[in-house]
């Protein structure tokens, strides 16, 4: 039985725009070589952008309200372009940088969540008339 307000179509959308945005991830990470100390900064800077893009997306349809073509961008193209997971982390520590592993994995977290934040109460506010 099918929650209400979940569709096949809206289920659709989002895994069209998932795989969409898992691709231009993976495109990117093999596009722009990796820096040194096994630190993936490709991951760091994807997942810096898309949540900012998430945040300012998220203000955005507070103020302006929603679309019909917002689960295919927000949750799936955006979604799928971030790549908060256990195994990005779980191949630092193989590589023996346990200890940079959860230094970047913190960091890149708040790092994501300051982002998001700004982008959201940037993009959510209403502009006054004069």
């Amino acid at each position: 039985m099918a929650r209400p307000g979940i569709s096949a179509r809206l289920v659709a959308l989002v895994a069209l725009g998932g795989s969409l945005g898992g691709m231009t991830r993976a495109g990117i990470d093999e596009i722009i070589p990796h820096g040194g100390h096994g630190i993936p900064w490709t991951i760091i800077g994807i997942n810096l952008l898309g949540s900012a893009a998430l945040g300012a997306l998220t203000g955005w349809t507070e103020r302006l309200g929603a679309r019909p073509w917002l689960p295919f961008v927000g949750p799936g193209v955006l979604g799928g372009f971030t790549t908060f997971s256990a195994l990005a982390a779980a191949s630092w520590a193989h590589s023996g940088a346990s200890v940079t592993g959860i230094v970047v994995l913190v960091l890149t977290t708040i790092g994501t969540v300051l982002l998001a934040g700004l982008a959201w109460s940037v993009a959510s506010r209403r502009e006054e008339s004069t």
